[in-house]
């Protein structure tokens, strides 16, 4: 009798390692993305405000909270440069203006999504987003002045500003795998504070527009 209890307890504890291994491992509740798009926004500079594109790529990485609510942290770098004009003269002893710009611009959106598809399950999903964006944004202006040949003046701005905007929209998944899955985007931006140089431009709202993919992590 002893020896039959024995032979069953051995059988049980050698069995436990295979039931390990063949237990589903539980999906992480962490992901990440990459977005190929644009995001718009009103940039309010000292003295003057500009409009200002990002793109073309958006990082993403989110954490699921609930099976239909999801926290999303975002990132988008742009760095543009652009030059107008000649200091050599355009007619005889006029002068000649050279600007030279150059605008750096980060946007990082902190946004929840919310479910609207009732089974998660499901391989296409629509989504509502919503939250505040972060945009830091640079401007350096350079410009020169010349004359017959000669330089005469020059002129340097150097602006930054730091603003949120409020950021509200849609979008879709369409999931390839419980891994994989097509994203698109569409949300509009609204400067939550008012515009310095015009106030009645707070009440503009700029589009962003995003499409990639979504791997959700081991």
């Amino acid at each position: 009798m002893l020896l039959r209890y024995a032979v069953c307890a051995i059988a049980l504890f050698a069995s436990q390692p295979l039931l390990a291994q063949t237990a589903p491992t539980p999906a992480s509740r962490f992901y990440v993305g990459l977005q190929a798009g644009f995001h718009r926004y009103l940039i309010d500079y000292p003295g003057r405000y500009n409009e200002i594109t990002v793109l073309p790529a958006h990082l993403v990485a989110g954490y699921q909270a609930m099976p239909r609510l999801a926290l999303q942290l975002g990132a988008s770098y742009r760095h543009e440069q652009h030059t107008y004009g000649s200091t050599a003269s355009p007619l005889p002893g006029e002068p000649g203006r050279r600007m030279e710009e150059d605008h750096w611009t980060t946007d990082v959106p902190l946004s929840v999504r919310y479910s609207l598809t009732r089974q998660p399950e499901k391989r296409l999903q629509f989504d509502l987003t919503g939250g505040i964006t972060l945009v830091y944004s640079r401007w350096l202006s350079q410009t020169t002045t010349g004359k017959d040949g000669v330089i005469i003046g020059s002129e340097r701005i150097d602006s930054k500003v730091m603003d949120p905007y409020l950021t509200v929209g849609a979008g879709l998944r369409y999931g390839f795998s419980p891994r994989l899955a097509l994203t698109f985007d569409a949300q509009v931006n609204k400067l939550t504070l008012t515009v310095r140089t015009a106030p009645a431009l707070a009440l503009l709202r700029y589009p962003s527009v995003g499409l990639g993919l979504r791997y959700r992590l081991r």
